[in-house]
């Protein structure tokens, strides 16, 4: 049965002096630590747990530490009442509602103007009453927070709405749908068509092995496509199919028929004298003279030939007179190992 409205809120006097009727009184609020407490130490490994019930603007009510409260432990059981208070349901569905980090990140600094906060863990609930928030009871530093807060409250009050509960860490909406039947690396395995067995009576056939290939027939070759009518080629390029070859095309003008026969000599034909085809070296005893002089070339140039292979170098004497022909010899300084005079 719920617990009356008037008997877990303050007195008429007091609401009088402090113009607020929806609040848990102290009475209450020590009996949900109390609740909350005994819970506790009835779970199999009894962990310590730190409880808090605040008042509607955040106040302390009552609370509780249990010895062996890691301050950590402490400070989130304010944390999440602080949460309940703030968000007006529990602080499961607040993390439940806000599940990544930016979502978080942007209310953290929430209501810390007011002392309330945001802390993203369940073990905060609303203490309601007549569809009145009267309070908020946290608890931290426990395994099951949550579950200890809502007996306590159950407990006190009566019975309480259910506890939304976690949802799966993974559920089928956060995975595409995939058509497995439209994978590409499956491929269909088709079964091979089984022939009907040939009578045992008949007689091998009598085929040639070079040039038979019954024994690997189907093994690895594809089925011979069916037979498709060939369409008609235009007009135009058929009557060009069917026109004689170019002059300039005639195999019979080109080597290919007679490959040879051009290149064989009559016995009686008259050799044609050709002309020497001018020379390609850029060097040559005209060009040469222009720049080192005659004298400078070992002799005359009208008497000078050209060396052939096999022949003896003609050798020039590094003491011969300059050539006065020789242009950049005015140019040089004298020579270092001829005596001063």
């Amino acid at each position: 049965m719920p617990a009356p409205f008037n008997k877990v809120t303050v007195s008429a006097d007091v609401a009088k002096r402090t113009l607020m009727k929806a609040v848990i009184n102290a009475d209450a609020a020590r009996a949900i630590v109390d609740a909350c407490v005994e819970w506790q130490k009835a779970q199999p490994g009894n962990v310590s747990i730190a409880i808090f019930v605040l008042s509607p603007t955040g106040q302390i009510i009552d609370s509780h530490q249990m010895d062996g409260v890691l301050p950590i432990g402490a400070e989130t059981g304010l944390m999440k009442a602080k949460t309940a208070l703030y968000a007006r349901s529990s602080s499961a569905v607040v993390a439940q509602r806000f599940k990544d980090v930016d979502g978080r990140l942007i209310r953290l600094d929430l209501g810390k103007a007011e002392g309330l906060s945001y802390y993203f863990v369940s073990g905060g609930l609303p203490i309601v009453v007549d569809d009145q928030m009267i309070g908020a009871v946290g608890v931290g530093g426990g395994n099951a927070d949550e579950a200890c807060a809502y007996q306590a409250l159950v407990k006190v009050l009566g019975p309480q709405p259910p506890l939304a509960q976690a949802p799966p860490r993974y559920q089928a909406s956060d995975f595409p749908k995939v058509d497995r039947t439209l994978k590409g690396d499956r491929l269909v395995t088709v079964p091979p068509e089984t022939s009907a067995p040939a009578p045992a009576e008949a007689a091998p056939s009598n085929e040639d092995p070079s040039t038979s290939n019954a024994s690997v027939a189907g093994a690895k070759t594809a089925a011979v496509a069916p037979s498709v009518e060939r369409v008609a080629l235009d007009p135009e390029l058929a009557e060009a199919l069917r026109a004689p070859p170019l002059s300039q095309y005639d195999v019979s003008m080109s080597l290919e028929a007679q490959p040879l026969d051009d290149l064989k000599v009559a016995p009686d034909a008259v050799a044609i004298p050709l002309e020497p085809a001018p020379s390609h070296d850029g060097f040559s005893v005209k060009t040469a003279s222009l720049f080192f002089g005659g004298s400078s070339l070992g002799g005359p140039v009208e008497n000078m030939e050209r060396w052939q292979p096999g022949e003896e170098p003609l050798i020039v004497m590094p003491g011969a007179l300059p050539d006065p022909d020789m242009k950049v010899m005015a140019s040089l300084p004298p020579a270092l190992d001829e005596p001063s005079k």
